[in-house]
């Protein structure tokens, strides 16, 4: 009997935590879908132009995930050893660097290579896309938590007016 309240707790944890990776991967999912629509209209791409740009942008943006997981990974290292020395820090440094120059060098091939599809306007746009992007998400995000707190306390579908 304990066994299986032990085997029913630990898959109850294990249907838990794929829950809430699920729910992670829908919101990046719709995240990524917002970026993309935005994208769309900032840039105001026709067809052809969008035929021919988004495979190089989920090429690139391919290309910043794995340096972005490889970032992620030197971190995790570095957290997860006892007592790093002074020349594991500096290994660590240098790697990071590194990776950022590569990020780097992505964003600027990806945006230099698009003078085929883009127009000079469009490249600019593309250039300050996702500072306005995450400028506008940040506001969303925040009117969002605003309302959350504005409305603690009440029931759904119930306005304390009435």
């Amino acid at each position: 009997m304990k066994l299986m309240n032990l085997l029913l707790a630990s898959l109850c944890v294990l249907t838990i935590g794929n829950a809430q990776d699920e729910m992670e991967s829908k919101k990046r999912e719709k995240m990524e879908m917002l970026a993309v629509w935005k994208l769309t209209e900032h840039l105001e791409l026709t067809a052809e132009q969008g035929e021919k740009f988004f495979p190089r942008f989920r090429e690139h943006e391919a290309e910043k995930k794995n340096i972005r997981e490889q970032q992620k990974a030197i971190y995790k290292q570095l957290k997860e050893k006892d007592g790093n020395s002074q020349s594991d820090v500096d290994a660590a440094m240098n790697q990071l660097v590194a990776l950022e120059k590569q990020m780097i060098d992505a964003r600027q091939s990806f945006v230099t290579g698009m003078k085929d599809i883009l127009s000079a306007e469009q490249q600019l746009k593309l250039l300050t896309f996702r500072g306005e992007f995450m400028k506008e998400m940040r506001g969303r995000l925040k009117d969002h938590k605003g309302r959350g707190k504005k409305n603690r306390g009440m029931k759904r579908g119930h306005d304390r007016r009435f």
